[in-house]
């Protein structure tokens, strides 16, 4: 209990000296209500204390982080840090919002016209106007008051995470463990602090998911799997349409485990029957987004770099893209750097630390990953603790990082992520510790010598 009291003792002085005291109410305000969202939606007890214990020490050890970046930002005089899309995008809507006068007035002026195939995020912007609203009440930092919508669903991401571990029979305090070392080392702490959509979206992917791994039917979970997709969809319309599988999926392995076969088949007809036919009724419309997307992200000019090259390579250049891409930024220390890009040192600078520390995990996670695929032994020891459920969705998740393999942005990808950091604790955990020791040693062998030779190579 000591360090949970510490960790805020230490939030509130950075705060108040950092900041201003209004800014700390606000922190304080939306962790309570997020609290009381916690508090209300886990009944079991011998869950609750690890979900509130996540809960808090994400929220906080993400709003320190929070706090060193605006310190940072504003004694370099920067109007933003790390990520263009805020300055760009993201705040010049909020204030856009903020002069229409009300919540209400924002509302309707966000929501008028609402298309479910628009890219424009409704969703988001709906989510953001009442956070907006709240720092104009109460003269908060707006910047600060807007990062904490992330920070929020970031830590609401924590405990999803620790329900899809037992979900896969890791113990309480293992999955507590877990979910702590992904959410503070991967690049989930980053964008659980930026004024971006990506965590929100995470969020949604990962609660969808995690209903694929309920064993008994209930038309409840299915009906909660169509809302993620919905609300996904109006969050990132082209990511949303792709957890249309979530359906079939649930359907399938349900029938497997349930013990209402008939009821699971009699629904598995209606359902998929409605959803090729949503899927005939709005064909037009679905291949213009996937159309759009494709012209947007996949078959624009990737360059000449490493993931442009790749890229020319039929399925093995698009399968290195992907390692490639989660790895990144190498070398290390390319992201610290501000000479690296003299033209944007608000991206390129100490702070940018926690995107070199995940491209760090993930090689970690890579390694392991690829001595299960490698090893028979270690297989041997793994498969047969692998569930259904983990097994399918780590299929999907592979063929939407491969459909995104020329993607040069992690953020897009953090769900499926996930599910391959669980991939590989569980091969971790299922092997000796001298087979994990060994790992370990030869994944940061190979990674300080790849680092050190890039080093050199670019002085």
């Amino acid at each position: 209990m000591l360090k949970y009291i510490i960790l805020y003792v230490v939030n509130t002085v950075l705060c108040l000296n950092i900041l201003d005291f209004s800014t700390f109410f606000v922190a304080n305000l939306i962790y309570l209500l997020g609290m009381v969202v916690v508090c209300g939606s886990n009944k079991r007890k011998n869950i609750s204390l690890n979900i509130i214990k996540l809960y808090h020490t994400i929220y906080w050890v993400g709003f320190i982080y929070i706090l060193l970046c605006y310190s940072y930002m504003v004694s370099q005089n920067y109007e933003y840090l790390l990520a263009y899309d805020v300055y760009n995008y993201f705040m010049p809507k909020v204030y856009e919002f903020l002069s229409l006068g009300g919540v209400k007035e924002a509302w309707d002026y966000n929501w008028q016209n609402f298309n479910l195939f628009s890219r424009y995020q409704s969703g988001y912007f709906g989510y953001l106007i009442p956070f907006a609203f709240i720092s104009k009440y109460f003269d908060s930092n707006i910047y600060i008051s807007m990062q904490l919508s992330s920070l929020l669903i970031g830590s609401f991401s924590s405990i999803v995470i620790y329900k899809i571990f037992l979900l896969n029979n890791f113990k309480f305090f293992n999955a507590y463990k877990y979910t702590l070392l992904i959410c503070i080392f991967s690049i989930l702490f980053l964008y659980s602090t930026l004024l971006l959509r990506d965590i929100v979206v995470m969020f949604f992917y990962l609660l969808g998911i995690m209903y694929t791994f309920k064993k008994e039917f209930s038309f409840l979970d299915i009906l909660k799997i169509i809302l993620v997709i919905l609300i996904s969809c109006t969050l990132r319309v082209e990511t949303g349409l792709f957890l249309f599988y979530l359906i079939p999926l649930y359907l399938y392995l349900t029938m497997q485990t349930s013990r209402k076969k008939d009821i699971v088949i009699f629904s598995s007809i209606i359902f998929i029957s409605t959803l090729l036919l949503f899927l005939l009724i709005f064909y037009s419309q679905i291949f213009n987004v996937v159309t759009a997307n494709n012209d947007i992200y996949l078959d624009s000019d990737k360059g000449d770099g490493v993931v442009g090259f790749l890229q020319n390579i039929p399925i093995i250049g698009s399968i290195l893209s992907i390692f490639y891409n989660a790895i990144q930024p190498i070398p290390l220390w390319v992201k610290l750097d501000e000479s690296f890009d003299l033209s944007r040192p608000e991206a390129y600078n100490i702070m940018a630390f926690p995107i070199s520390i995940g491209g760090g995990f993930n090689w970690i996670v890579i390694s392991f990953i690829v001595s299960f695929i490698l090893i028979r032994k270690i297989r041997f020891k793994v498969l047969s603790q692998i569930s259904n459920p983990l097994i399918f969705n780590l299929f999907f998740g592979f063929l939407f990082l491969y459909i995104q393999s020329s993607v040069i942005s992690q953020r897009r990808l953090m769900a499926y992520y996930v599910l391959f950091y669980i991939f590989s604790i569980l091969i971790a955990q299922n092997i000796s510790l001298a087979d994990r020791k060994k790992i370990l040693f030869l994944a940061f062998l190979f990674y300080f010598l790849l680092n050190s030779l890039l080093t050199v190579f670019m002085l």
